[in-house]
């Protein structure tokens, strides 16, 4: 016994349907939309209203008597779907606050009256790890880091250079601070990325960094 292939039909029949039918077929809501047609439907069947249309009928189940309409309970006036006490959004506006009291919670959750107010989340770390593999800070001030983050290994040099060598060509001083120049380069001697021990470091400028991995270029394999 073979199976049903369903109906047999001439190649381009579906699409000669659509193009015969497009336009034909509208919004059962009254909303006087067109329903697009799909090859699909040629045996699945049109459906009665555009997706998300359903609620607007009056009766969108003929087999059950519809529910009656009945404006929103917030008092914006407006008619609630078909069973629904509020529009979306509004069962929050429909609370019995009086104004004053609606100040006074809003008075509560503002700056230091926050319990939260000056407070990190508990999952906060302070740092990430980029797509690249590197370690990425959050610094405050830095005039290098103008969108408050700056990668962990050009820190940890700026701060090594600080304090073993303040005269270093890698070092630039503005406004009576000593910061790592932009264009220095930071080269990670073992490869690891986010191994950012001072003696894993090494500043480089663009020139120097270049020179040394074409001296150290990896075997082919």
């Amino acid at each position: 016994m073979t199976k049903s292939r369903g109906i047999r039909v001439r190649r381009g029949t579906r699409t000669e349907w659509v193009a015969e039918q497009q336009g034909r077929h509208f919004c059962g809501c009254g909303c006087g939309e067109s329903i697009p047609l799909r090859p699909e439907h040629f045996n699945a069947g049109i459906p009665a209203y555009l997706l998300g249309h359903n609620s607007r009928a009056a009766n969108p189940n003929p087999r059950q008597e519809p529910v009656p309409r009945q404006p929103c309970e917030c008092g914006c006036g407006q008619p609630a779907a078909s069973g629904k006490r509020f529009v979306t959004g509004h069962n929050s506006q429909g609370r019995p606050y009086s104004a004053e009291t609606r100040r006074k919670l809003s008075d509560a959750k503002l700056g230091v009256l926050n319990p939260r107010y000056g407070k990190k989340p508990a999952n906060y770390r302070g740092w990430y790890r980029t797509p690249d593999g590197y370690i990425m800070r959050r610094v405050t001030g830095h005039p290098f880091a103008p969108l408050g983050k700056m990668f962990e290994h050009r820190l940890v040099v700026e701060r090594h250079l600080r304090k073993t060598d303040p005269a270093s060509q890698y070092l630039i001083e503005v406004d009576g601070v000593l910061y790592l120049r932009p264009e220095i380069q930071i080269h990670h001697m073992d490869g690891v990325k986010d191994h950012n021990s001072v003696g894993n470091l090494h500043p480089m400028t663009v020139s120097e960094h270049t020179r040394w991995h074409q001296a150290h270029r990896h075997p082919h394999k």
